[in-house]
């Protein structure tokens, strides 16, 4: 009878062993589905990053595209501003011209005027 009783007792003592075990398996088992889950979280972070990171890349490629450009549309208009700049030297100078031929015009016309009035033996040889 007492070892009946002793059995029995080693035989709740190991079925309450496995219980516990068995609820420590269990927590093993959330523990890694958790782990898993992580896992799979920062996989995606990390295809997050390297998109993101791309992203940037081609952002800067087109920054640096961009900055290349507005250099070039500098240089394009300092030239046209130059070139404008000349052009207005050119029309100052052609307007400029332009009077002192009208004033030798002037001075010619009045001096064909006044030949025109003296004899000819006078201006011709």
């Amino acid at each position: 009878d007492d070892e009946i009783r002793s059995l029995s007792q080693l035989a709740a003592a190991h079925k309450e062993q496995i219980t516990i075990l068995h609820s420590q398996l269990n927590l093993q088992t959330e523990d890694n589905d958790l782990l898993h889950m992580h896992r799979q979280v920062l996989e995606m972070k990390k295809e997050e990053i390297g998109d993101l990171h791309q992203l940037n890349v081609d952002q800067n490629a087109k920054l640096r595209a961009l900055v290349a450009k507005q250099q070039e549309d500098q240089l394009t208009i300092g030239m046209l501003t130059e070139k404008l700049q000349r052009d207005a030297q050119h029309r100052l100078t052609s307007t400029h011209l332009e009077k002192v031929l009208e004033r030798e015009s002037a001075t010619d016309a009045r001096r064909r005027k006044v030949l025109a009035g003296l004899p000819k033996a006078l201006w011709q040889p």
